[in-house]
């Protein structure tokens, strides 16, 4: 099934294989960003293949009356595509970097095997019961967005306060 597409050279009749050469060499150069860290990360050839279903998405809902080229609405579904996909390799980060000296969140597990292996080093950092709490919701796996709404915080407002916390929690690694 061939649609007609704008584009720069003007209005043609086109496949979705025939859109897809064409527009090859920009989803390459779209797909060439990082994503994510560690286990969270997107291969480039995974990321090629999402665009190529964007791409497909595209072409299904372009329409030639909507006076505007397939590469500009290309060009918007795939930057808001990539956009959603750091947002939720971001949500999925699960240790932060807390200090070069000694790092406690780069361990997996939770807080009670923390307290067990490192109580001392716990207990030296969290001074209270909210500093306690904190230091679950940075070391947490569970998604910042669920652990705001279960607090009852926007999740702008749980990120404040970890970047608190975490800057307090540097410090007084720094001086141990």
């Amino acid at each position: 099934m061939k649609k007609l597409i704008k584009t720069n050279d003007g209005i043609k009749e086109m496949g979705f294989n025939e859109v897809l050469r064409a527009h090859e060499n920009f989803l390459h150069s779209k797909s060439n960003i990082k994503i994510g860290v560690g286990i969270n990360s997107i291969e480039k050839e995974d990321l090629f293949q999402e665009l190529q279903i964007v791409a497909w998405k595209c072409y299904d809902m372009y329409d030639i009356n909507s006076n505007c080229n397939f590469i500009t609405l290309l060009n918007k579904l795939v930057t808001n595509h990539i956009r959603i996909l750091i947002r939720k390799s971001k949500d999925k980060e699960e240790y932060l970097t807390m200090g070069d000296e000694y790092d406690i969140f780069d361990k997996k597990g939770k807080l009670d095997s923390y307290f067990e292996d490192d109580y001392d080093l716990v207990s030296s950092i969290c001074r209270n019961k909210e500093e306690e709490d904190m230091l679950k919701v940075i070391i947490s796996d569970e998604p910042k967005s669920r652990i705001a709404k279960r607090m009852g915080v926007s999740r702008t407002m749980l990120y404040k306060k970890i970047r608190k916390y975490e800057s307090i929690f540097k410090e007084r690694i720094k001086n141990l």
